[in-house]
């Protein structure tokens, strides 16, 4: 049948400069998103299908600190799903970064928490990635995301950088399904990379 849906988003961003002489600035933004959606569903034991109608809240709290070449952002993030013939469910996220340049290095990592009741109560966190990698995750379930990347350029032309990346779940004992499930709590992920331009 027709369905409709709505999707708001709504950003509040204050910027402060503490110190131009030693390049310190603090941002402060809170974000929310509201989906208003429908999507077939049906009822357990039945052939039954009809359309229900779903509500989904993001919100999320930044804190970004600048020191120089030291850079910190803190973000705490929640999420609520329902739908009409459905409980609600809830989600929350917890994640610290930190990034820094020395010289020809430049180094970033994260630390993040999340405990999500559902796939659909997940929350997104983009990351920093390889050049021309994918920078986004969506985090569901309970658990703990940690990355560090490190980027060396000795020249103008040359680059090589890598990224290490765990995800550890405490609410299950494999991770994914089919060709690519892992019978540990954990996937890990190593990628290195060298660029060369001319």
């Amino acid at each position: 049948s027709p369905s409709w849906g709505a999707d708001v988003r709504s950003e509040l961003q204050r910027q402060l400069s503490i110190s131009r002489e030693s390049r310190q600035s603090l941002v402060l933004r809170l974000s929310h998103r509201y989906s208003n959606f429908m999507r077939n569903d049906s009822k357990s034991g039945s052939n039954e299908y009809y359309v229900d109608t779903y509500h989904r809240h993001l919100l999320y709290g930044d804190i970004n600190y600048q020191a120089g070449r030291y850079s910190f952002r803190t973000r705490v993030g929640y999420s609520s799903f329902r739908g009409e013939n459905s409980e609600r469910t809830h989600g929350v996220l917890l994640l610290q970064d930190v990034a820094a340049q020395l010289g020809k290095l430049n180094l970033a990592g994260r630390m993040a928490l999340f405990d999500s009741e559902s796939y659909d109560a997940r929350l997104y966190a983009a990351e920093r990635g390889l050049e021309y990698d994918n920078g986004g995750t969506s985090l569901y379930g309970k658990g703990m995301r940690f990355y560090l990347i490190a980027r060396y350029n000795p020249t103008t032309r040359i680059t090589f950088a890598f990224k290490y990346s765990v995800t550890a779940y405490v609410d299950r004992e494999t991770v994914g399904s089919g060709y690519e499930i892992v019978n540990k709590p954990y996937r890990q992920q190593l990628r290195i990379q060298f660029r060369y331009k001319w």
